[in-house]
């Protein structure tokens, strides 16, 4: 069976009640299609709170995925 990465987001998410999912990517991002993220995190099933997955922009030109478990704390550098 072929793996990739929305296979193992979704097992990853499914095996750790903790994890949290940010997806950012940039306004003018043409290598990582904002709708595309959208679509697949809407189309995961929701397992226990439904924002463990999320979906944002920025105005910076990059696409970014951070994961993090649900009792960490994300700081905010410059």
């Amino acid at each position: 069976m072929q793996r990739g990465s929305v296979r193992e987001l979704r097992e990853a998410v499914a095996v750790d009640p903790k994890l949290n999912v940010l997806i950012v990517h940039g306004w003018s991002d043409l290598s990582c299609p904002f709708m595309a993220s959208v679509l697949i995190a809407d189309q995961m099933p929701v397992m226990g709170n439904q924002n463990r997955v999320r979906v944002r922009s920025t105005p910076a030109a990059t696409c970014s995925i951070a994961a993090a478990p649900a009792n960490s704390r994300c700081v905010r550098t410059p």
